[in-house]
């Protein structure tokens, strides 16, 4: 879609103009120079000629007094949405897409962490639903007030570990459908993150904590003034809330 209007432009204006650009000029380059002679209010604006006002302005023939410029703006469409998922039923706290681009998993207070298959973004479906003790197929189950809440995720590999807001980590096998493994805790997890020999745990206490994913042994802990709301990994450093743990 395009627009095009014409607005007047006299030779003050274009003077205007030119002052306004030499003073961004003057001001990005404020750092390597202080001297006056850069300020752009020392330019002589008569040294400005008809005949450069033409050539910077791409016009035929010189302004008189007044000249219309065309102002043309070129308006593309952004297509921000593909598809709406639908199957939760309350807030959803994290989404976590697997190392093989085709399924996401997706952590709600409705009590479910759906597996989605997103091969196709036009018709991402429900392939199956983890609660706390297991698997439903499709979106099959029913939150039961007062059971466990998943808040963060993490996959490795096929097994999905989730972090419950009332305490302890669930490993969940998305291909066999089944549960490896509950590990329990007196206080909400609300981070985790799953790498080759380790799983980290940043809990609500400000604990952060090494397991031994093999078998969820601790290993070490470090006791931080808050809760611990986010873990990344970059270069075999782990970020916790700014905190870097080698």
């Amino acid at each position: 879609m395009e627009s095009v209007h014409s607005q007047p432009i006299t030779i003050e204006s274009l003077k205007t103009t030119v002052v306004k650009k030499a003073n961004e000029s003057v001001k990005s380059d404020a750092k390597e120079s202080t001297s006056e002679s850069t300020r752009a209010d020392s330019i002589n604006m008569d040294s400005f000629t008809m005949a450069e006002l033409q050539q910077d302005l791409g016009l035929d023939s010189p302004p008189d007094d007044t000249v219309e410029i065309p102002e043309v703006f070129d308006i593309k469409p952004v297509i921000l949405s593909v598809h709406t998922m639908i199957g939760h039923s309350d807030a959803v706290w994290e989404m976590k897409i697997h190392s093989n681009g085709k399924l996401l998993a997706s952590a709600s207070a409705d009590g479910s962490v759906r597996i989605w298959d997103i091969s196709n973004p036009h018709t991402c479906t429900i392939k199956s639903t983890i609660w706390y003790n297991g698997f439903s197929t499709g979106q099959s189950g029913q939150f039961v007030s007062g059971t466990q809440t998943p808040v963060c995720l993490s996959w490795y590999q096929d097994l999905l570990y989730v972090g419950f807001k009332q305490g302890g980590v669930g490993v969940y096998d998305i291909q066999g459908q089944q549960v490896k493994q509950h590990l329990i805790s007196d206080t909400g997890v609300l981070s985790i993150l799953a790498l080759d020999a380790v799983l980290y745990c940043g809990y609500e206490s400000g604990k952060l904590v090494m397991y031994d994913r093999s078998n969820l042994e601790q290993v070490l802990h470090q006791s931080h003034d808050a809760g611990i709301e986010s873990l990344c990994s970059s270069r075999g450093t782990v970020v916790a809330r700014g905190i870097s743990i080698d």
